[in-house]
């Protein structure tokens, strides 16, 4: 039997503190802080639930490979607090955040290197939801062009529409234009 990553490790820095999050115009998590006294980076935990107890932390003498964009870092060890920044830094910008959904940061100071590293299991701590994406708005143009009407609108590309029309306003009585949805290409329809 071979035990590693028992010790010794590096002393245990000051916790991080003044943990501040928002989000930014492209519904991406920004979280910044201030690194805790004695240490040499930071590690930055996300994870999706409504439920603002920290129940994971790093373990000492492990280190974690973190990626922003959230989900696909590594796990602390519970599969679902995803490491989305490890570093000397003190602000990261997460991506891939769905929106409608309470997320939960943890940032632990840590001090070392390697399997001396050693983790502040009191971490700064806060939540934040992250609201969905607005709808897509589509503006539509119509033209008649006798004995056609011709109907252009905003469109993503790559994307299948249905074309639909009504007679009257009040109920509306929505019918589609034809057997197919139209596909947007380049030059919008």
């Amino acid at each position: 039997l071979i035990v590693t990553n028992v010790g010794p490790y590096a002393s245990t820095p000051s916790p991080a503190t003044g943990l501040s999050l928002s989000t930014n115009l492209s519904g991406n998590l920004v979280a910044s802080w201030t690194p805790g006294s004695g240490s040499a980076g930071s590690l930055v935990a996300v994870w999706a639930n409504t439920n603002r107890t920290v129940k994971q932390a790093p373990a000492n003498g492990f280190t974690y490979a973190a990626d922003a964009h959230y989900g696909s870092g590594d796990s602390l060890p519970g599969d679902t607090y995803f490491v989305v920044y490890a570093g000397s830094d003190s602000s990261v910008t997460v991506s891939n955040i769905p929106g409608g959904t309470i997320y939960n940061v943890a940032v632990f100071s840590y001090a070392g290197s390697g399997g001396s590293i050693a983790y502040n299991h009191t971490p700064a701590a806060d939540a934040i939801y992250v609201a969905p994406p607005p709808p897509i708005q589509i503006v539509a143009h119509a033209e008649v062009e006798s004995p056609n009407v011709v109907v252009s609108f905003n469109a993503d590309k790559g994307k299948w529409y249905w074309l639909e029309y009504t007679d009257v306003l009040n109920p509306p009585d929505w019918q589609r234009a034809g057997p197919e949805p139209v596909l947007a290409n380049s030059e919008g329809m």
